[in-house]
């Protein structure tokens, strides 16, 4: 075989794995729609936290939905890339902390006064990770 026929039998093979991962509409399969949507949303976490946290500092508190939006992103970081969050050295001192907010808001004397507070400590967490995830090499942190 000369070296133009094997590259054309790659060429095409390149092409029908291409064709493959389309389907007969030329619609890309849900597995690759549903994986760049994760990746869209991991990288506008920041930005949807700064919102929610701009909401937050004039309101006092976090609608239901906001959650349900960072828990989003959280299982979509999940999908794209197997894991909730990459590890830190952090990792066990906030577990604890998040732990400890459950015991620590049912003995509160006023559970309006301390709700902010949570909701602040569980922002905070949130940022936290978004940030971490964001950073992967020493060019990240040069902008």
């Amino acid at each position: 075989m000369t070296e133009d026929e094997r590259r054309r039998t790659e060429d095409e093979g390149r092409r029908t794995e291409d064709e493959g991962r389309k389907t007969n509409e030329g619609i890309r399969p849900l597995s690759f729609v549903l994986g760049r949507l994760a990746r869209a949303l991991m990288r506008g976490e920041i930005i949807l936290l700064a919102i929610i946290y701009a909401y937050f500092v004039v309101t006092d508190r976090v609608p239901l939905i906001a959650f349900a939006l960072i828990a989003l992103v959280w299982l979509a970081r999940w999908r794209a890339t197997g894991a909730l969050t990459r590890r830190t050295l952090f990792d066990l001192p906030i577990l604890l902390l998040l732990a400890w907010l459950p015991v620590s808001f049912s003995v509160t004397v006023d559970p309006a006064l301390s709700l902010p507070k949570v909701y602040g400590v569980l922002l905070c967490v949130a940022f936290f990770y978004a940030i971490v995830n964001a950073i992967r090499t020493r060019d990240d942190l040069q902008s």
